[in-house]
Parts: C-alpha cells; sequence; structure tokens
C-alpha cells in the first residue's frame, strides 16, 4: 500500500502491507499515506487481529488485564445498571455471511481507500478513543469476571465493494510480480516511470543496435555528398541559362525599341484622326446644338429604349420607312416603274423616308441610355459618345450616304438607294420591343411570319421579271407574255412556284429550268420553315390549354382506370375546368418558379404583405421573413363543400383566402354556420406553432369552402425552416404564439393550466414497491428512535430485554453528541464501570465523512420539523418555511384541494361567461360591421349600375323583362319542377344535353344561312322547308334564353349564387344576355316586304359563345376528349373549305358564269363543284385553271395566302391534338426505347431484357403510365386526397396494425403510397432480407412459399391483402427487422408499396397514434415474430438473469472468518 502512496519500494515485506491494510480497514478514520497513525493502538490492533487469526490459546498465568473501550454515557444515573448491550448485526452482515467462504487468510496487499477530504474543523465528529482487545478473548477480567470482549468494526459487504475489493487484490498481485521482475531485471518498464527516450538494451541487442546505427550514418553520409555534388552541377547549369536568357533579353529589348518608335508614329497618325474627327463632331453639335434643346423638352434628355411607349411609337415610323425602301427600292430596281410622271412622287417618297432616318440618328439614338458595368448611363454627353462609338452608328451613317445624287450623272435609278436597306436593327428592335408590350404577342408573331413569305415572294417576283426581260417578254411560254398588271403576274408565278402549287408552264431553255429548279428548293425551304413557324407559334400560344387538356385527359383515364365514382370523377372535372377558367393555368407556382427571386418577390409583395402584416401572429416580426414566407406560398382551389379543415385534424398549415370565401361550421350535421371569413382573412395561424404533445396541434372547429374558394397555404415546415434565419422573429413568435394560444386555444389547455396550481401540482402519490415497505418498517422504527434520543426522552429501561436491539440502532445517529460525554465522563482507572458492570459498546467508527455530514444534517432537518410541529399544536398558525403563509387557516390536504377545486370551476366559470359575451359582442360588432359592408357594397354596385345606365342609355336602352316574367312565370314553374330552380352549368348532364342542341341550332344558321345565301338555293318548293328549319332553329334560341340561361348558377367572389332571382339578374346584365336578344330579333319579318333572303337571319351567327360553351364541356365529361378535338379541327377546315366555296361562286356569278375558263362553267352541282374548286385553291393542290383577268388573279392569290396559313395552322393544331392526346404513349416509348438502349450498350443478358419490355408493355396496358405519382402530384390536394382515400382507406382500415388510429393519419398514409408492378415469378420480399416497407396487393396475387427450392406454397394473398406491416416497427438490433419469409409475385401483381421512412415522418404528428401503433406492434411482434426472439425472452428469467457468482477475494474471507469466530465466541458466552 505505501507504493501506492509513495512510489515503490523495494525492501518492503508483504507481511508490512498485509498490516497496512488490516489496519486499514479495521479503522475507518485513519488515512494511509498522512503518516499520523499510533502506533500504540496500530500494535494493539494487529496483535488481537493476530490472536483472532492464530485460533484460541490458553491464558497466561499472569496478564496484564486489557485496555477495554471507553463506556457510552448514561443519559440519567441509575439505581441498577443494565446489562451490557450485546452486539447487534445489521441486516446487511446476515445477508452476505451466507455468501463468505471460510478458508484461512493470506498475507494479500489491499489499496488503501480513496482519502476523503476533511471537513470543516467545527462540523468533525470527536471520535471515542479506542483501545486493542485482549490477545485472549476467553481471558477473564478481574474479580474474577469475564471481560466483555470489544465488538468488532462494522463492516458491510456488499456486491460493489466485493468487485472492487477483487480489482484491489488482482492490482496487488501484478505489483508484486513487477517488484520480482525489477529484482532479477533492472530495466523491466514500471506503470510509475514514464518510458524513456531511448530503451535500455542487453549486450547482444545493444551490439546490434551500435552497427545499424554506423551503417546508416555511413549511408547518410554517401547520400549528402551525392546531393551536393548534383546541387554544384544545378547552380553551373542555371548561370549557363541566366547568360542565355539576359542574351535573348537584351535582343528583344532592341527589338522592342524598334516597334515602339514604329508605334509612335502610328499613335500620332491616329492621335491627328482623332481630334480631327472630335473637331468635326463638335462643330455637328455646335449646329445641332437648338434642335436638342427644342427636342429635351419634348424628348427628354434621354430615354429609356425599354419602356418609353413615345420611343417605341418611332420606332414604328422608322419601320414603315424601312419596309418602304426594302419593298419600293427593290420593285423600282426590277419593274418599269421610273416614268416621268411618277418620279416625282418617288422623290417626295424617298425624301420622306430620309428625313425620318435622319431624325433617328440625330435625336433619338444619342438620347438611348445603355448599360456599363450595371449601371444605367442617363448622362446625355455619355449617351452620345456610346452610340458614336457602336458599330450602328456606323451603319446608320452609311445609310444616310447621299448616293442619290449620282441620279444627275446616271440618271434615276433606285440602285443608289440600296444603302438604305442596312438599317434592318431597326425594324428588329421594333419587333422586340413590341412583343414586350404586347398581352396576346403571337399575333404580332403571327403577322411577322406572313410578312417574312410575302417578302420572299415579292424578291421572287421581281428575279421572274428581271429573268423575264433577259429571255425576252413573250418568247416563251415559261417567260412574262407581257399582258396585263407585270407585278401582279410575277406574284401569281412566285406564289405558285415557291408553294409548290404545280400547273406551271414548262421551262423550255437551260437559263428556264436552271431558274425554276431553284425556286422549287427555295420554295421547299420556305415553305417548311412557314409551317414550322406557325407550328411553334400556334403552339407557343395554346401551349397552357394544351398541357391543361392533357392533364385533364389523363386523369379521368386513370380514374376510369381504377373505377373511381362518379361523383368524385364529376368533381375533379370540376375543379379543373374552374380552375382553368379562373387562373388560366392548373398551378402558378411552375410559373413563377422560372422568374428571377425579385420578380417572384415582387408579385408575392404586392399581392399578400399587407394581409400578412394583419396577422396579429406575425406583427412586429421580421420584414424580410414576412417576405420570405409569402414566396413559400401555394394556391389551391377548393369546390363548393370542400372541407379545409375538419375538426380533430392534424394542423400543419394555416390559410389565406385569396378569393371566395369559407365558413366555420358546427353542429351535428355541419349545417350551423359561425362565421364567414372573406377574401384577405386567415385563419389556421395557431397550429403553425403548436406541438403534437396533448393532441395540441389538433384542428377546433370544421371550416369549408362556400363557393369556390382560391387559397394560400403555408406550411409548418416551411416556416421552420424560414425561422432559422430570423432567430429574433423566433422569439416574438414564440411569445405571442403563448399568447394566441392562451386566448385563442382549446378550452382543455386552460383547464389544464389552472390544474398546475397549488398542491395539485403535485400528482398523486404513487403506491410505495413490496420490498422498499418491509424494509423501510424497520428503518422509520430506528429514526422514530434516534429522534426520541435526540430530544432528550428517556431511554428505554424498563425493557431490559429490548436494550440490545435499541442500543445499536440509536448509537450512529448519536454517535456525534455522544463521543465528548463518553470521553469526559471515563474513568480510567476502571474502564468496565463501577462494580464490575460491563461497559457499553463503543461508538461506532465513522468510515465515509460525506455520510456522516448527510446523517447530521438529516437529523438538523429533523429536529427543526419536530420543533415546528410542536409550536404547530400550540398555535394552527404559525408559518411553515415550505409554504407560503396562507391568508386563511391552514387546511387538511382533501379540504385544500376541494378549495382550490372549487375555486378554478368558480374562475373558470366565469372566464367562460367573458369569453361568450366578448364572442357576444364581437359577433354583433361583425354582424353590423358586415351590414355595413354589404351596404356600401350596394351603394357601390348601385351607383356603379347608375353610371353603366347612363353610360349605355346613349346606345342601348334597358330591356325591361317585367312583362315577360309575368307572362312566363307559369312556364317556368313548370319547368322547375324538371330541372330545378337553378342548375350547375359544369356537372348537369342535362344542360350539357341541352347544350348539343343548341350547337346543332347554330351549326345549321352558320352552315345554311351563308349556303342559301350564295348559291340559288331559294325557291317556292323549297322555302316552306326553310322557314320551318329557320322558326324550329329560334325556338331552340329562345327556350335556351328564356329557361336555361337564367337559371344557371355563377360564381361571385368564389361563393357559389343558387339564388333563382340572382341568377336571373346576373345573366340579363351580362354581355351575352345583350347578344343573345340581338341573336333572336326577327329580322326575317322584313322578307314579307322584300323577297325571301337568308341575309336577314345573320344576326344569328352571333351565338357562337354557346358553341364554344358546349364544346368546353363536353371536352370536361368525355373520357377520350381529343377525338372530339380532332373533330372539331376537321370541322374548322370544311368550314373554311365552305365558305370559299360560297365566296368562289359568288365570284363566278360577279365575273359571270363560265365567262373565262376560272369561273365556275354552271354545269353540274354548283355548290359541289365550288366546294372542289375550294378544296383545291386552299389545300394547294394545284391543277386549277389559270385565271385571265386581275380580279381572277388577285383572288386567287389570296386563296393561296389563306390556303397557306390555314393549311400550316391546321398542321399545328393537330400536332398539338395529337400530341396531347398521345403524350402518354410517347413518354413510355420514348422511355423504353432509352431503356432498351441502355441494356443493349452495357450487353444486358437477353432474359433480362425481355423481362424488362414485358415489365414496360405490362404496366403500360394496365396503368396507361408508367408512373402514378407525376400525375397525381399535378392535382391539388383535396383531390388526391379523395382518390387515395376510395381506392385504399377501407384495406387500410382492415390492417389489424393501424385499427384504432387516427383515421386523418391513415390518410396521410394513403398519400405516401407508391404503385410497383410485379413480373411472374419475381420476388417481392426474400427470408433474411431487411424489411423496410409494406405491401397493399392492388390487383394480382402474391405467394408465400418455402422449401429447399422455394416450391412449396404456403398461402396466396389475393388483392386487397397486406404484407410486411411488422417490418414497419421492427428495429434492426438482434435482427429483429428480417423477413422471416419469401414471398413472390403470381403473375403480373400490381402492389401498394409504404416505406418506414414515410410511416415515421406521418408519426411525429399523431403522437397518440404512435403509442397505439407500439403497443400493437408489440402484441404482433410476440405472435408473429421470429421464434429467437422469445428464447432469448424466456432465458432472461430466475435466476438466470443473475451471471456466474464472482470469486470472494482472500481479504474479504479473513474477515468473513474474523466475524464467525466474533460469533462462535457470543453464543459461547450466553
Amino acid at each position: 500500500m505505501d507504493a501506492m502512496c509513495s512510489g515503490p519500494k523495494k525492501k518492503r515485506t508483504i507481511q508490512t502491507v498485509t498490516n497496512n491494510n488490516v489496519s486499514a480497514l479495521g479503522k475507518g478514520n485513519l488515512r494511509f499515506c498522512d503518516g499520523t497513525i499510533n502506533a500504540e493502538k496500530f500494535l494493539d490492533m494487529f496483535g488481537k487481529l493476530k490472536g483472532l487469526l492464530s485460533g484460541p490459546r490458553v491464558p497466561e498465568a499472569t496478564g496484564t488485564p486489557g485496555v477495554a473501550p471507553d463506556p457510552a454515557p448514561d443519559p440519567a444515573p441509575k439505581p441498577v445498571p443494565p446489562p451490557a448491550p450485546e452486539k447487534e448485526e445489521k441486516p446487511a452482515d446476515k445477508e452476505n455471511e451466507a455468501k463468505k467462504v471460510d478458508k484461512p487468510q493470506e498475507s494479500t496487499p489491499a489499496p488503501a481507500p480513496a482519502p476523503v477530504p476533511a471537513p470543516a474543523p467545527a462540523a468533525a465528529p470527536a471520535p471515542a478513543p479506542a483501545t486493542a482487545a485482549p490477545a485472549n478473548p476467553d481471558q477473564a477480567g478481574p474479580e474474577g469476571e469475564e471481560a466483555a470482549p470489544p465488538p468488532p468494526p462494522p463492516i458491510v459487504i456488499n456486491k460493489y465493494s466485493d468487485e472492487q475489493l477483487r480489482a484491489v487484490a488482482k492490482r496487488m498481485r501484478d505489483r508484486l510480480q513487477l517488484y520480482k521482475e525489477k529484482v532479477t531485471d533492472q530495466y523491466a518498464s514500471s506503470p510509475e516511470i514514464s518510458p524513456p527516450v531511448t530503451p535500455l538494451l542487453g549486450k547482444d541487442r545493444y551490439a546490434k543496435v551500435i552497427e545499424e546505427r554506423e551503417r546508416q550514418a555511413e549511408e547518410e553520409r554517401i547520400k549528402k555528398e551525392e546531393a551536393e555534388k548534383k546541387k554544384k552541377e544545378d547552380q553551373e547549369k542555371k548561370k549557363k541559362e541566366d547568360e542565355q536568357k539576359k542574351k535573348e533579353e537584351e535582343e528583344k529589348k532592341k527589338a522592342e525599341s524598334k516597334d515602339e518608335k514604329e508605334e509612335k508614329k502610328v499613335e500620332t497618325m491616329e492621335d491627328k484622326k482623332a481630334k480631327l474627327i472630335a473637331a468635326a463632331w463638335s462643330s455637328v453639335d455646335v449646329l445641332l446644338k437648338p434642335i436638342e434643346d427644342m427636342m429635351d423638352s419634348v424628348v427628354g434628355k434621354t430615354i429609356d429604349p425599354f419602356t418609353d411607349r413615345r420611343y417605341i411609337a418611332w420606332l414604328s415610323l422608322v419601320t414603315l420607312a424601312f419596309n418602304y425602301n426594302t419593298w419600293f427600292i427593290t420593285a423600282r430596281l426590277c419593274f418599269p416603274y421610273h416614268t416621268e410622271s411618277a418620279i416625282p412622287y418617288w422623290v417626295a417618297l424617298d425624301l420622306l423616308a430620309d428625313l425620318i432616318y435622319l431624325t433617328d440618328s440625330i435625336i433619338f439614338q444619342p438620347r438611348k441610355q445603355f448599360v456599363k458595368g450595371g449601371d444605367i448611363i442617363k448622362d446625355r454627353v455619355l449617351t452620345k459618345k456610346n452610340y458614336r462609338d457602336t458599330d450602328r452608328f456606323m451603319t446608320d451613317t452609311v445609310c444616310l450616304l447621299p448616293l442619290d445624287l449620282l441620279y444627275f450623272q446616271f440618271g434615276f435609278k433606285s440602285i443608289f438607294r440600296a444603302n438604305r436597306l442596312l438599317k434592318a436593327d431597326t425594324f428588329f428592335e421594333f419587333s422586340d420591343r413590341l412583343e414586350s408590350i404586347m398581352a396576346k404577342a403571337y399575333i404580332w408573331r403571327v403577322i411577322r411570319t406572313i410578312g417574312y413569305l410575302l417578302f420572299m415572294l415579292h424578291i421572287n417576283a421581281c428575279f421572274y421579271y428581271v429573268a423575264s426581260a433577259y429571255q425576252g417578254i413573250g418568247k416563251t411560254k415559261w417567260v412574262y407574255s407581257g399582258l396585263g398588271s407585270a407585278y401582279l403576274r410575277c406574284y401569281y408565278y412566285a406564289v405558285r412556284s415557291l408553294i409548290n402549287i404545280g400547273g406551271l408552264n414548262e421551262p423550255h431553255t437551260v437559263f428556264e429550268i436552271t431558274f425554276q429548279m431553284t425556286n422549287f428548293f427555295t420554295g421547299i425551304f420556305v415553305f417548311s420553315s412557314l409551317i414550322g413557324q406557325m407550328r411553334d407559334v400556334i403552339g407557343a400560344a395554346t401551349a397552357g390549354q394544351t398541357y391543361f387538356r392533357s392533364s385533364m385527359d389523363n386523369t379521368v383515364a386513370y380514374m376510369v382506370t381504377n373505377h373511381i365514382p362518379s361523383m368524385v370523377q364529376n368533381r375533379v372535372r370540376t375543379w379543373y375546368t374552374y380552375t382553368w377558367d379562373a387562373q388560366g393555368m392548373l398551378d402558378e407556382s411552375e410559373l413563377l418558379d422560372k422568374m428571377p427571386l425579385v420578380m417572384r418577390t415582387a408579385i408575392a409583395v404586392d399581392i399578400n404583405l399587407t394581409t400578412f402584416q394583419k396577422i396579429d401572429l406575425f406583427k412586429g416580426c421580421d420584414q424580410q421573413m414576412l417576405v420570405d414566407m409569402l414566396l413559400r406560398l401555394k394556391s389551391i382551389v377548393y369546390l363548393p363543400g370542400d372541407f379545409v379543415v375538419k375538426k380533430g385534424d392534424i394542423g400543419k398549415e394555416m390559410y389565406i383566402i385569396k378569393s371566395g370565401a369559407v365558413q366555420v361550421v358546427g353542429g351535428p350535421d355541419n349545417s350551423i354556420v359561425f362565421v364567414t371569413l372573406k377574401a384577405g382573412c386567415v385563419f389556421g395561424e395557431i397550429s403553425l406553432l403548436q406541438s403534437s404533445k396533448d393532441g395540441g396541434n389538433r384542428r377546433t372547429a370544421n371550416v369549408k369552402a362556400y363557393g369556390f374558394a382560391n387559397l394560400f397555404v403555408l406550411e409548418k415546415k416551411d416556416l421552420f425552416d424560414i425561422l432559422i434565419h430570423y432567430p429574433e422573429s423566433q422569439k416574438v413568435l414564440a411569445r405571442k404564439g403563448r399568447k394566441l394560444m392562451k386566448a385563442k386555444g382549446p378550452a382543455a389547455a386552460k383547464v389544464e393550466e389552472e390544474k398546475k396550481k397549488g398542491l395539485a401540482l403535485f400528482g398523486p402519490k404513487p403506491p410505495t414497491p413490496k420490498l422498499l415497505r418491509a424494509v423501510g418498517g424497520t428503518i422509520n422504527k430506528r429514526m422514530i428512535d434516534k429522534m426520541k434520543s435526540a430530544t432528550g426522552a428517556p431511554a428505554p429501561a424498563a425493557a431490559p430485554a429490548a436494550a440490545p436491539a435499541a442500543a445499536p440502532a440509536a448509537a450512529p445517529a448519536a454517535a456525534p453528541a455522544a463521543a465528548p460525554a463518553a470521553a469526559a465522563g471515563a474513568d480510567p482507572a476502571n474502564p468496565e464501570g463501577a462494580e464490575g458492570e460491563e461497559a457499553p459498546p463503543p461508538p461506532p467508527v465513522v468510515y465515509f465523512r460525506y455520510t456522516d455530514d448527510t446523517l447530521r444534517n438529516v437529523m438538523k432537518m429533523l429536529r427543526e420539523r419536530t420543533q415546528m410541529l410542536k409550536e404547530k399544536v400550540v398555535d394552527p398558525y404559525a408559518t411553515s418555511p415550505e409554504i407560503t403563509p396562507p391568508v386563511t387557516p391552514i387546511l387538511k390536504k382533501e379540504d385544500y384541494i376541494k378549495l382550490k377545486e372549487e375555486e378554478r370551476i368558480a374562475k373558470e366559470e366565469a372566464d367562460k361567461k367573458k369569453v361568450e359575451e366578448a364572442a357576444k359582442k364581437a359577433e354583433e360588432k361583425k354582424i353590423k360591421d358586415e351590414e355595413k359592408r354589404l351596404e356600401a357594397e350596394k351603394k357601390a354596385e348601385e351607383e356603379r349600375l347608375a353610371e353603366e345606365a347612363r353610360k349605355k342609355a346613349k346606345i342601348l336602352p334597358d330591356i325591361s323583362c317585367s312583362c315577360f316574367d309575368v307572362l312566363f312565370h307559369p312556364i317556368e314553374e313548370k319547368m322547375d319542377t324538371i330541372l330545378g330552380s337553378t342548375i350547375d352549368p359544369f356537372t348537369d348532364r342535362r344542360y350539357i344535353a341541352w347544350l348539343a342542341f343548341v350547337a346543332v341550332a347554330y351549326n345549321y344558321n352558320v352552315w345554311f344561312c351563308s349556303a342559301r345565301l350564295a348559291f340559288p338555293y331559294h325557291n317556292a318548293t323549297t322555302n316552306p322547308y326553310w322557314i320551318f328549319c329557320d322558326i324550329l332553329s329560334d325556338v331552340v334560341n329562345v327556350i335556351d334564353i328564356m329557361v336555361w340561361q337564367p337559371r344557371l348558377q355563377f360564381v361571385k367572389a368564389g361563393d357559389i349564387i343558387k339564388d333563382r332571382a340572382m341568377t336571373k339578374v346576373h345573366y340579363r346584365k351580362s354581355q351575352r344576355f345583350r347578344t343573345d336578344i340581338i341573336s333572336i330579333l326577327p329580322f326575317d319579318l322584313v322578307c314579307l316586304h322584300f323577297e325571301f333572303s337568308s341575309i336577314y337571319r345573320l344576326n344569328r351567327f352571333i351565338r357562337f359563345e354557346s358553341f364554344f360553351e358546349f364544346s368546353d364541356r363536353l371536352e370536361s365529361i368525355m373520357a377520350k376528349a381529343y377525338i372530339w378535338r380532332v373533330a372539331r379541327t376537321t370541322g374548322y377546315l370544311l368550314y373554311m373549305l365552305h365558305l370559299n366555296a360560297c365566296i368562289f361562286y359568288v365570284a363566278s356569278v360577279n365575273q359571270g358564269l363560265a365567262s373565262t375558263t376560272w369561273v365556275y362553267d354552271g354545269k353540274g352541282t354548283a355548290y359541289l363543284r365550288c366546294y372542289y374548286f375550294a378544296v383545291r385553291s386552299l389545300i394547294n393542290i394545284g391543277g386549277l385553271p389559270e385565271p385571265v383577268t386581275t380580279f381572277e388573279i388577285s383572288f386567287q392569290m389570296a386563296n393561296f395566302f389563306i390556303g397557306v396559313f390555314v393549311f400550316s395552322s391546321l398542321i399545328g393544331q393537330m400536332r398539338d391534338v395529337i400530341g396531347a392526346a398521345t403524350a402518354g404513349q410517347t413518354y413510355f416509348r420514348a422511355s423504353m426505347d432509352g431503356c432498351v438502349a441502355y441494356m443493349n450498350t452495357y450487353t444486358i443478358p437477353k432474359q433480362v431484357q425481355n423481362r424488362v419490355r414485358t415489365w414496360y408493355n405490362y404496366t403500360w396496358a394496365a396503368q396507361g403510365m408508367l408512373d402514378e405519382s407525376e400525375l397525381l402530384d399535378k392535382m391539388p390536394l383535396v383531390m388526391k386526397t379523395a382518390i387515395a382515400v376510395d381506392i385504399n382507406l377501407v384495406t387500410f382500415q382492415k390492417i389489424a396494425l393501424f385499427q384504432g388510429c387516427d383515421q386523418q393519419m391513415l390518410v396521410d398514409m394513403l398519400l405516401r403510397l407508391k404503385s410497383i408492378v410485379y413480373l411472374p415469378g419475381d420476388f417481392v420480399v426474400k427470408k433474411g432480407d431487411i424489411g423496410k416497407e409494406m405491401y397493399i396487393i392492388k390487383s394480382g396475387a402474391v405467394q408465400v412459399v418455402g422449401g429447399p427450392d422455394n416450391s412449396i406454397v404456403f398461402v396466396t394473398l389475393k388483392a386487397g391483402c397486406v404484407f410486411g406491416e411488422i417490418s414497419l416497427l421492427q428495429s434492426a438490433k438482434d435482427g429483429g427487422n428480417r423477413r422471416t419469409a419469401n414471398v413472390k409475385a403470381h403473375g403480373f401483381a400490381n402492389l401498394f408499396v409504404l416505406e418506414k421512412k414515410d410511416l415515421f415522418d406521418i408519426l411525429v404528428h399523431y403522437p397518440e397514434s404512435q403509442k397505439v401503433l407500439a403497443r400493437k406492434g408489440r402484441n404482433l411482434i410476440k405472435a408473429k415474430g421470429p421464434a429467437a426472439a422469445k428464447t432469448k425472452e424466456e432465458r432472461q428469467k430466475g435466476l438466470t438473469l443473475f451471471g456466474p457468482k464472482p470469486p470472494t477475494p482472500k481479504l474479504l474471507r479473513a474477515f468473513a472468518n474474523l466475524r464467525k469466530l466474533k460469533n462462535a465466541e457470543n453464543l459461547k458466552r450466553e
């Protein structure tokens, strides 16, 4: 043990170490290594221990009586002293004696216990002096009486001490072995000494090490010599290279000096030129200074070229001048248009165009602002300099060179104005600026594309005339004949040649053939480019509509495939239709995501920042944080009656009403409307801060859409992601959130808060365990005895039998106070007491200072508590330090709790009344505000209507329909029983069927009125039939106007108006009503005065809105809407041909039937022949008769142009329609082809390739798509939820694992499901694999198989079954998440998969369901889990829970023997 205190000592014997250990264990209050051990006491104790270890001995004849320990002081003098109390063993001693083994003691060194810090001197107890026992315990004392043996110190042996002493004994053995090694080997390492820098070696090893070191030193010396040699060589090389570089640099300097001299000469020349140019421009600026100053007041000093509308208007004039030069210079250059009468007009137009060019270059272009290094330069001097330094200025200068002056030398020829064509940049700039400000830019794109085509034809016509003049006009049939208008005939040739119509005259010469072939090739390029341009223009214009149609078609096909109920299908169709009508797009986020952050922020701030600033929860937050929140908002449209939130659902988002309204409803059937929230209101914001603990994030009310409601949604996750960057706002939200939750939170929160007051803060006392009650009974009894002894209570003298048991129990507590008294009252001459009485046992030795202090403090507290309770007996109003001084007398615990509960209930009722009164006042105020708002809106509406009436009174007087209402009232009442009071125009199939009749009537008027107007179809025979059909179509229109249209429901501010009176008023105030009234005005009655003609029915054409409405409604209900789109596009083409046929017949009549070969000859069916001509003309088939007159040529060219436009538009429309219809199939084919190409690239085996192809083909055939999630992700949450619930909710509710869970949680799980198709024989799961998902069989079947080759089928699971759900809750510990069986697909199996990660993400919001799942999961794991788990669990029972008992250290066994010997002596003495 000294080795542990002061380092190793070589000559310390084992016996000394043992003696030290024994003395340490015998006296707990002594410390090792401090040098303060009393030698006399140490020797006495060691002699006593030696006598006990050597066994009983014969007492010597003469001996010195042993010194007995000091007796304990008596509390009071007694006439008869009590007998010496016997030492009572503690329960721990009795229990641990059974564990000790009786073996002889070995002299094993033991470690010293850790030194305990000395306590304060005032608090340290005075230890009682102890004396050693006699060597022979049986030796009698004076006067022939046996002296009582001193009691051994109380040794507590427990498991922890056992292990510690065993570890100490092991270390001591290791230390002894180390000392033995040190005696034999002085170089053996010691744990107390740090290892030396160099090891100490033996002779042989030392010689080898010395040799190795010498060899290494020699090698290092050789290396250093080689390195020095190499260094010298490198230095010599470097010197040579430096000399060579110096020579080269000198030569370069000489050459550079020569170049600098030459450059200086050039620079001087350039400087002179620059100075001359600057001087010239300065003179020009001086001349133009008055004009510029005058224009500054009109245009401004500088112009923004992107946003200034005046500049764009000016660019239109420059574009006109450019087009004049481009078209007429080429025409005047080729055609003989320079005559004496025309030259003055050409000169005037040329001067006007040049003036526009000059004004642009002098006034507008130098004022254009520009960007330099990101800065917008607005300084006039800098903008002028920037313009003059650009290439555009050089181009503009060349354009303005007056080459026209050469007219005087060479004659009036437009070739000298060819430089004006260089100003093409202005035209393209104007085109870009016009597109940027137009709302429908595709119109300008179409016009520009047609302009390109016309100019190409113009250039070709010019070339054709030049070629004809070169060949000789009229010399061959191919060239221009010289008859008629030269430009018109050549342009007609160019149209037929470039558009490849055919029917041209055959070229004869080589020049003619070459020219014609070049024309054909150019025409192919031009025509294909035109078709591509038109397709792109039309595709870009209808991209949104195409995307909408494609999404809706795919969704309808998906719902039909999965047999979704018709009600859900109708709601989905209604959502698509309304969203497209209201927004013009399905998802605003897709459009906004393509915009830069600055633009998105500007739009979001303009729309919603004011609303956000009004929310109480966000007042005082950082403005930038609010802007970040605005960017996370998502727009969702809810249909009428859709529940936005339901009571009891988990709240994960807040809502802002963008348009429409929502209602907070309640009652048994949600028929009670508590409040209606309009646009700009906010709800659900409390759920953003509430946690899922104790259901704090549950919704407290039902909120449903009142009409069509467009809401902005902010999710809790997005808010938390934002708050990371705003700690101050986070604190503000936390503080305000607590206040809002107190004010608006559920009553349960208040109840729980009120409960946590007073004594109710302490929960019910848990029952005391049985074992603790058994042990605690004795402890309490002893503690009461200690309290009595501490307060001066009389000792139990009347109970001698109980004294031995009571004395040891009271001794530990009274030791600090009793020890000094014992020392003072003891008589050293007679240690055994007067009259031969046995001395009382000595006070117990203190082993742990900390325990001693703790017990002392406990005793002090108990005394204070006793004194306080005594005072309370006298004065019940005495204060208690643990309880705040009460205003009223202290009550019993039950009475106090009852009183507090009554106070809480009273306060709760008072708060409830206050809340009800506040809610009533708020409701009254809200009603008043609503009434005021309605009155204001009504007044504003009346003023608006009055203003509109004043404006329209001059054009069209209001139509009073009161008389018609009276007349048609019986009919309307009768129709109410059939149609209902109002009609939903989106979903009512009866209305769509009626629209079909209206569309037929409209098509009758559109087709037959135009045909009857052009062709001679009015005669006495056919007129009655025409009159009947006309009346029938008019009746349909009248019924539609009087019966159907006034019943149509409409949306106003998101609300669906279903009141009949309001729908009627709304229709009659709409523009459609006026159009419908004009369309049925009976102009046919004029036929009674004039001849019968269909021209009086042309007003029926304006009812085209009914046709387009029918088209949209039909698309929304058709499963394959692309069929109707193809039919509609074909109908447009046929109608264009129909109109062309009518116009051709009218033109033929105007020219004279059969007057030329081009017109209709009057034979056969007129309509059919004219329609045939229209088909050949518009579709550019060719082979038409040659037009002769100018009218015929112009008509034919117009036909060709219209045909090109119609044909290209038709191709674009059909491409979009067919592309939208086959988008899914195209994606499937592209995916499959890409996959096959990938497999071929990496030479995947054919068997795998065939399985992949089979998977693609089956998935497409079964689902009509490869991934359902791509389609469903585009739908709103409400629609996705409706479809998912219809497909899988019933199946989920049947799963035993999820029974009893929150229904909303099941719905959230449904939205996380993924569909996977397995081929026949595919293993879904394999035995031993890690389980991370569960499966629901959507269609097909799977088999649970086993056996050596998996040929044994245990069970077959069909559609609707579930497997793998246990793996969602099992952990990876001990392989608990391993699959226990093989499951493979039996045929094609379509499965829904739910991953464990998705389940855990959902369970965060559902703590109650989490507990249910945990409980059910444990039960299911016990029932279905692997047998290994049960075996291990059952193994942990009984005594097997404890490992094998470690052997008791020898030193402890020695002390056990000591205790047994002592007990034996006590028994003998008794």
